[in-house]
């Protein structure tokens, strides 16, 4: 290894041709940082493993690793086990990452010590790489990315993390959870670290139908997985029991208003609002509010800090009621 080496990408590989070469070529060409990459190769049969052991170490410095099987999970923690450098950074055999990402994610993890993962935005490509619209605008700040763990999304693309090793490595690393072994690691580093996205565009990520969350959400595996993880780590975040938390996701939680004052963020900042009384959060239990409990929406409406929060709610109601009527008619 390099001795001005602060990067290792990490890649587990399981029959990524066609597009492994140019994922390759985009590592290549990705920054003037001094990086290697690891891989874990899982068994391809499709000349992955040829094409793996012409580039590596010959054209990117690094190491292949192969021999045991196993899913995105394990083969990032056997990895990430093997990292002597102080960041990793993610990307699948498919995507591409794009010039100065790795420059740009070094920077803020220098500049900003407390954050132990930052991601970024993807650029959708098909097939034959033609960019479509932007695939996702993740949520930048932790506050928003902690709102958005809670109402059950992955708030961070996986494709575009670069990682503290040691911190990853404290909190348990990755487990072989196939589908969520990313949103599982973000939960548990959220509890004694800041997690963040910058706003720029730091890889290409490929959509096709056989890419492994296609086929998770053709086939509704995904939403249960994420709903699961998030009531196995609720109360460590959040403070709410994991009954609590199920009752959340699936509508039922009653009485919001005392459970929205138990809201108990260890990593959220001393000089913000409380969670409570936050804007981002205030408008996620107002969107888990039946319509016609009014009592809730008042209450939750008192508790903004913003002005006019109180003439919104009215709004939104005379709109329903106005909805209501038309549908009748």
């Amino acid at each position: 290894m390099n001795p001005g080496t602060r990067v290792t990408w990490i890649m587990p590989v399981l029959n990524g041709m066609p597009y492994l070469e140019e994922t390759l070529r985009g590592i290549q060409n990705c920054t003037s940082y001094p990086l290697e990459l690891m891989v874990w190769e899982n068994g391809s049969t499709d000349g992955s493993a040829e094409l793996l052991a012409e580039w590596i170490p010959n054209r990117i410095p690094g190491k292949v690793f192969s021999g045991v099987k196993y899913g995105v999970g394990g083969s990032l923690r056997e990895l990430v086990n093997r990292v002597e450098t102080e960041f990793c950074a993610r990307i699948d055999a498919d995507d591409i990452p794009l010039p100065g990402r790795i420059d740009a994610q070094v920077e803020f993890l220098d500049a900003n010590p407390d954050v132990a993962v930052v991601g970024g935005q993807i650029l959708g490509i098909d097939e034959n790489g033609q960019e479509g619209p932007i695939v996702a605008r993740y949520p930048t700040s932790h506050e928003s990315i902690l709102a958005v763990i809670l109402s059950g999304h992955n708030p961070i693309g996986h494709s575009t993390v670069m990682l503290r090793t040691r911190e990853v490595v404290k909190s348990g690393n990755y487990l072989d959870l196939p589908n969520v072994e990313d949103y599982e690691l973000w939960l548990r580093l959220a509890i004694r670290h800041r997690i963040e996205n910058i706003p720029l565009l730091l890889t290409k990520y490929r959509i096709h139908t056989q890419s492994v969350t296609r086929i998770a959400l053709r086939e509704e595996r995904l939403q249960p997985l994420v709903n699961a993880v998030l009531i196995n780590h609720s109360e460590s975040l959040y403070g709410w029991s994991p009954e609590n938390m199920k009752r959340f996701i699936e509508g039922r939680l009653f009485p919001l208003l005392r459970h929205a004052r138990s809201l108990s963020i260890p990593t959220w900042p001393a000089d913000n609002l409380p969670p409570f009384r936050n804007p981002l959060f205030l408008g996620l239990l107002q969107s888990r509010c039946l319509t016609r409990d009014i009592i809730s929406l008042t209450a939750l409406a008192l508790m903004d800090p913003r002005p006019g929060a109180i003439l919104r709610v009215a709004v939104r109601r005379v709109r329903r009621l106005f909805t209501t009527i038309a549908q009748k008619n």
